[in-house]
């Protein structure tokens, strides 16, 4: 069993950090902080997940809610790894040891990469049963598909799917203001630029900010090679992770066309 005194440290530290400058995000506003159900936030790796939840936690802490009545864990931690169903309960016990007056409840769980920890679904849905909690978690999309998650916790879920940036939320991260003027002001060139980049380029939010483009194409190039390596074959059982390439290789060449299997065999 994991330590309850390492679950202790990280929930001290979460609490004694900085949040980080943070972008709203259109979909944040979709979400009700005093929701019953289980706050499901899925995406794609690298869209956002982690930074939406700290908004999440923002928004909290501006509207009164004490720190300590917040609990964040970043199930990605290699501290708590693996975390497995009988430890739910020990960091239960570490976060009322810590703060016993949050017993009678009013907290807010805040459980991220929560994929990564053994039998998750049943533990929640214990938390969410037994607790005057508001409970919110992220996972990856590819081991955590709305379905899936619906029947694994039974109803008991709202699920928000995070994507990359859209242009608007790209132009609000830049700054650059756009309203009924901006076409025939200056600022249409920013906009042009900013528009170029993002149909070169995409959403992804730590890519649309970076200014260097040697940079950009190499985040890319790690993010493909983490979906296929990690999300693809693991969730499917592949091994022949050079056919997943060469089959990425041809779909995004081949985009707006209809997919042949004898078309791509005769090509590669």
């Amino acid at each position: 069993m994991l330590s309850k005194d390492i679950m202790k440290r990280m929930i001290v530290e979460f609490h004694e950090s900085e949040l980080p400058e943070l972008i709203e995000r259109e979909i944040g506003a979709r979400i009700k902080l005093d929701m019953r159900r289980i706050v499901t936030i899925i995406g794609i790796r690298r869209s956002g997940k982690t930074y939406l939840m700290y908004s999440l936690i923002k928004r909290l802490l501006e509207k009164g809610v004490e720190g300590n009545r917040i609990l964040y864990i970043d199930f990605e931690d290699d501290r708590i790894t693996p975390f497995s169903t009988a430890d739910f309960d020990r960091l239960l016990d570490a976060y009322f040891e810590l703060y016993p007056g949050n017993v009678r409840g009013g907290i807010y769980i805040f459980l991220d990469e929560i994929q990564n920890a053994i039998g998750w679904e049943k533990a929640v849905r214990r938390l969410h049963d037994r607790l005057d909690a508001r409970i919110f978690i992220t996972g990856s999309s590819s081991k955590m598909l709305s379905r899936e998650i619906a029947t694994s916790l039974r109803g008991r879920t709202m699920t928000f799917e995070v994507t990359p940036f859209s242009l608007s939320e790209i132009l609000g991260a830049k700054g650059v203001k756009v309203d009924d003027k901006t076409q025939f002001s200056t600022s249409r060139f920013k906009v042009m630029e900013i528009l170029r980049d993002y149909l070169e380029f995409g959403g992804f939010p730590e890519v649309a900010l970076e200014p260097d483009d040697d940079i950009k194409i190499r985040m890319l190039r790690q993010y493909l090679e983490t979906i296929i390596a990690r999300d693809l074959a693991e969730r499917f059982g592949l091994r022949n992770i050079p056919f997943l390439r060469e089959l990425m290789r041809y779909l995004a060449t081949s985009a707006g066309k209809s997919f042949s299997a004898s078309s791509f065999f005769r090509s590669s």
